[in-house]
């Protein structure tokens, strides 16, 4: 007695398909691994924008609330600075010091943003898998089940 998974039979099976159904399964298995490969990729992308939504949420409230209070600081001690050299000078030397930290966030900014990974890496992984199998049907996949929860 045959052992059957889906339509593909195993070991022993009489009954024979035509080509015709064989590719109408292809198609269909393929179709089926392209749905669930885009799907992967969908929710890669949704996981990643999901873990950057509060980040950017407290930015924008810090350059909200914080950009007044800044100003005001930054008033309250050229002003202060004021009081030995000129008031002048001491704008000057508020800007220059507010123009370095500028440039420290842009480094920061630059090297996080060479880091961020916005490819879906589990979905390219599968297809990888999927196309080295299709080369070679014989060879098991070496790599393990991956899935989303357990990231």
């Amino acid at each position: 007695m045959a052992t059957h998974i889906g339509r593909v039979g195993l070991e022993g099976e009489t009954e024979e398909q035509s080509i015709g159904a064989l590719v109408s399964t292809a198609m269909r298995d393929f179709s089926a691994l392209v749905r669930m490969e885009k799907d992967l990729a969908r929710a890669e992308i949704q996981q990643a924008v999901k873990g950057v939504i509060p980040i950017v949420v407290g930015g924008v409230l810090a350059a909200v609330f914080g950009l007044p209070a800044l100003l005001m600081f930054s008033v309250w001690a050229a002003l202060g600075i004021g009081h030995w050299i000129p008031v002048m000078w001491g704008f000057l030397c508020m800007a220059v010091f507010w123009g370095m930290l500028i440039a420290l966030g842009g480094l920061v900014a630059a090297r996080a943003v060479k880091k961020l990974d916005a490819k879906p890496q589990r979905t390219i992984r599968t297809i990888k898998d999927t196309a080295d199998w299709a080369k070679h049907p014989t060879v098991a996949p070496t790599t393990e089940v991956d899935t989303l929860a357990r990231s």
